[in-house]
Parts: structure tokens; C-alpha cells; sequence
């Protein structure tokens, strides 16, 4: 293996850096060193660089720019946009699910241990998809303020939600809307404008730019609570420093994203249908996770049959220089079984494996990976 090139699908964790934004980023980081809250020339660049990153990026998502407010990831604005829901909007009930991101259902329960809301658990079906009737009967049944927060993308399945159908809901029934749709940036047109959602989360990470820097969209700018104090930065929505060249480097990717998104999700799919057919093809007992319906194409996951040794798949296929993963890579990154597939099909046993494309995948990379898949599988049995 030490004369092949790696193959990577492990996009859903974090993606590469994008080369033309590489190429750029030392003359961003020397030309625009100013502080952006500086009144001097190098300040005023500085900001004016700040806003006009900021200006695009509400353009691509069909916004205004006090509704975009930069953070560091799409963690931060899970827990700003929670909190500012409980402490400046009133909420008094949160909807969500048990297979949301962590930093979705952990602050949901830290909220609700602190009795600060009622938190209900709405059901999932074997793709984690959640039912439109029975959303709408739970938010007929509650008295108070909701805010329901669903995922667009799950993480680790890959199964999508229908925003326009959810933000329809919510509206009959004076509800918020927050949807995590940090694995759909860049794949998905969000116009938000017109679509009836509250609140957004973008991680840059998962779309070729830097990590440490994300933003969150919110539909009404004031009802975002200050998580950090200090100096006002962000309209005094986030004290600290802006992240000018991973704030700058996002936005470049996300132009890039947008100028190829519908034949780069083409060409994705085209990978995702390949994989797919020839994982089940392979005969091995395979059971494929992803919907065939309501699924984002970045990524595929599927069962493994148990056997002995199983639990070692993912190192095997590291060492035959394959990168995928079991799940989210939030956790410690120890090995372990992935926690929603447990939930969502308990009585399944074996191992699950999540492949996450990118339009740098290839064919031929997909047939070395289910070769490798088959010679480990029938070694072990």
C-alpha cells in the first residue's frame, strides 16, 4: 500500500482545504493583518474585507448581512442559537430528536436538566426522518413557545428533511425553526428569503475551507443573546476578534461551491448510486443505511455483517489506506459502534461504515475500496 495514493471518504468529518483558496491564504494573511475594529488604513481594509465576505455570503443564501453572524463553527451556533431562543425569544419547549448532532441534543438536555424547557423527543423511522403528522399533532398539542430544531442533513446516515415542509408547519403553528445545515452547505440552495426557517448553522470545514470558523443565520438579528462579552464585535451578537482569513477563506469556498453545485451533486450522486449498487452486489450480506429516497448524496452508509474481528474494519481499511469512518467524528475518536444506527435499527447487529464523497473521488477509487471491503469480509469468514 505505500505506493498507492490514499483514498479519502471521510468528507462528512471535515473536507480538505480547497487548493485555490490555499494558494491565497498567505497574501490574505499579510495583506488584511489589520484589526477590522481599528480606525486606522490597516483596520479599514481589514473591515472592509470582513463586510464584504459578509455581503457575499448573505447573497448566496438570499439574506440580509445583519442576519449572518460569524462564529467559530457550527457548534457555537447550535449553543448561540439555543440559548438565545430560551433567554431572548421565551421558548418553553424545544422539538427535536435523540439522532440530532451533538451539539443539538446535548444542549437541548442541558436546558431541559436545568427545567429551563420542556424537551420533547419526537420518533424517528429507520432513516431518522420524522413524520409530518405527527409533528403537527405534537405542536397542536403544546401550550407555549416551541422552537423545533431538525437537521437537514443527518451526519452520519445522510437522510434529509424537507425544510419547506417543516418551516410550513411551524408557521401554522406560531412555532421557531432551527435546522442544523452544517453538512448541507454547499450541496443545497438555501434561499432564505423564502424559506420559512429561523435559524441556520455553517461549520467551513465541511466545505473545503478552514476549521475554527462558521456562521449562523438568524431570521431576526436581535433575538441572538450575546454568548460572549467583551468588545461588541458581530453588532454585539459575539465579543472577540473576527477570524478575518478563515472568515475570508469561507467565503471564497462558498463562492466556488455555488458556481459548480449542480453538477458537482451530479457527479456526487453518480458515485453514491455506483457505491451502492455494487456494496449490495458484493453479496456479503450488506445492508445499506442511506435511504434511496430523501438522502443527500455526500454520503453513503451501510451494515457490515458481523463476523470476528468487525469491530476492526475501519483500522483495516486505514491500513489498506481507505479513510471512512463509523459516525460522527465529534466523540474522542475512539473505535466505537455508532450510537444512531443503535437507536435507529437496535436490533441489528455488525458494523456500520460511513462514506462521504467529494467531487475529488473517483470510480476507480470506489472499485479499490469494495475490493478491499470483499477481501476483508471473506478473510473473515
Amino acid at each position: 500500500m505505500t505506493d498507492r495514493k490514499r483514498i479519502y471518504l471521510d468528507h462528512a468529518a471535515t473536507t480538505p482545504v480547497d487548493d485555490r483558496i490555499a494558494a491565497d491564504l498567505q497574501n490574505i494573511a499579510f495583506k488584511f493583518f489589520g484589526n477590522p475594529s481599528s480606525i486606522h488604513t490597516e483596520g479599514v481594509s481589514a473591515r472592509d474585507l470582513l463586510e464584504s465576505s459578509r455581503r457575499m455570503i448573505s447573497n448566496l443564501f438570499h439574506c440580509t448581512t445583519s442576519q449572518i453572524i460569524f462564529t467559530s463553527c457550527g457548534t457555537e451556533s447550535n449553543n448561540t442559537i439555543f440559548q438565545s431562543a430560551i433567554h431572548d425569544l421565551g421558548i418553553e419547549h424545544i422539538l427535536t430528536t435523540d439522532i440530532e448532532h451533538p451539539s443539538v441534543i446535548q444542549t437541548a438536555l442541558y436546558y431541559s436538566n436545568q427545567q429551563k424547557i420542556k424537551l420533547h423527543i419526537l420518533p424517528v423511522d429507520e432513516f431518522g426522518l420524522v413524520s409530518m403528522d405527527i409533528l403537527e399533532e405534537k405542536l397542536k398539542a403544546i401550550k407555549g413557545k416551541c422552537l423545533v430544531s431538525l437537521m437537514h442533513v443527518h451526519n452520519e446516515i445522510g437522510s434529509t428533511h424537507p425544510l419547506n415542509t417543516i418551516s410550513e408547519i411551524c408557521i401554522n403553528h406560531q412555532a421557531f425553526f432551527h435546522s442544523d445545515t452544517v453538512q448541507g452547505i454547499g450541496i443545497y440552495d438555501y434561499h432564505l428569503d423564502s424559506l420559512g426557517v429561523d435559524f441556520i448553522s455553517a461549520s467551513a470545514h465541511k466545505f473545503n475551507a478552514l476549521k475554527g470558523v462558521g456562521f449562523l443565520f438568524a431570521r431576526t438579528p436581535a433575538a441572538i443573546h450575546c454568548m460572549m462579552h467583551g468588545g461588541g464585535q458581530e453588532r454585539d451578537k459575539r465579543s472577540g476578534t473576527e477570524n478575518l482569513l478563515g472568515i475570508s477563506a469561507m467565503t471564497q469556498a462558498l463562492e466556488y461551491k455555488y458556481q459548480s453545485r449542480v453538477d458537482d451533486f451530479q457527479y456526487i450522486d453518480e458515485l453514491h448510486q455506483y457505491m451502492r449498487k455494487k456494496l449490495v452486489d458484493l453479496d456479503l450480506g450488506i445492508e445499506i443505511n442511506t435511504p434511496q429516497k430523501n438522502y443527500c448524496p455526500k454520503i453513503l452508509n451501510f451494515q457490515i455483517p458481523e463476523y470476528r474481528g468487525s469491530d476492526m474494519l475501519l483500522i483495516n481499511l486505514d491500513i489498506a489506506g481507505i479513510a471512512a469512518s463509523g459516525g460522527s467524528a465529534c466523540s474522542s475518536g475512539a473505535e466505537k459502534p455508532s450510537g444512531v444506527i443503535s437507536k435507529l435499527k437496535p436490533l441489528t447487529k455488525g458494523r456500520s461504515v460511513r462514506f462521504s464523497f467529494s467531487t475529488k473521488n473517483t470510480k476507480e477509487e470506489l472499485d479499490y475500496c469494495l475490493y478491499t471491503l470483499d477481501k476483508l469480509i471473506k478473510k473473515k469468514y
